[in-house]
């Protein structure tokens, strides 16, 4: 966003659709497909999926039948984009999505991630999403959207230490009752988890964390709650540049 302040949240968060933002360039809606790819999944059979950044609505993962190009699943990001007109001849400030196919034991494989960065002044808005196949359909298996800055993370697998498996968020805190904290500086450090139920086939909320002090570093934050988790987005080749 504009200017993001993450706000101190110790409870489950609500319903994505209370982050919708207004669209931003309603009248080109010219299809701007920035990734796509064909998976197969159990039950389900080929999917095309692709991901959606055209101009005017959310940024989005569509997944289409292969064979019969009905739309199986939509699953829309809710990022504040109303900062900034993007421009179409400059990708680099524009919103966009990318996604991955992870197999991981225990999860439904494939296990789609999704993640979408839209960008502001002095951070990014992150948001990412979990797709599989439960019963020969295509659910969205997170029950909101994970959400974080840059300085922040997301994690989906084996939480250790006998845990066993989820997924989580986590970001840097603003002091919002004074002015002594720089935007990139020392924050304590939220985290969201969120366990993989069997039962449900599906995450469920499970815990949030906050630090006791303050860190400039979002992997010794993390750590210090006591987990080892490796940021997913990292895993991603198209926003590799933005950590190194």
């Amino acid at each position: 966003n504009c200017d993001k302040q993450p706000t101190p949240n110790a409870t489950p968060p609500t319903a994505s659709d209370s982050l919708h933002s207004k669209p931003t360039r309603a009248a080109d809606k010219t299809p701007r497909i920035s990734q796509q790819e064909i998976v197969n999944f159990p039950g389900v059979g080929k999917v095309t999926i692709k991901a959606d950044a055209t101009f005017g609505q959310d940024v989005r993962l569509i997944f289409e039948d292969s064979q019969s190009g009905k739309r199986l699943l939509e699953e829309p990001f809710y990022g504040e984009w109303d900062c900034f007109e993007p421009d179409a001849d400059d990708p680099e400030t524009a919103p966009y999505a990318r996604f991955r196919v992870l197999h991981i034991a225990g999860l439904p494989d494939p296990l789609i991630v999704g993640i979408a960065i839209s960008h502001g002044g002095n951070d990014g808005d992150w948001e990412a999403v979990a797709v599989g196949a439960v019963n020969g359909n295509l659910k969205d298996l997170t029950p909101d959207r994970l959400t974080t800055s840059d300085q922040g993370g997301f994690f989906f697998g084996d939480l250790e230490a006998g845990r066993g498996l989820g997924e989580a968020e986590w970001q840097g805190i603003w002091d919002l009752d004074c002015d002594c904290e720089a935007h990139f500086g020392k924050h304590q450090y939220e985290m969201k988890v969120y366990k993989w139920s069997e039962e449900a086939k599906r995450f469920e909320w499970h815990q949030v964390l906050r630090t006791r002090g303050q860190f400039y570093s979002d992997k010794k934050a993390v750590r210090s709650l006591g987990f080892n988790l490796s940021d997913a987005r990292k895993t991603f080749p198209d926003f590799k540049d933005f950590f190194e």
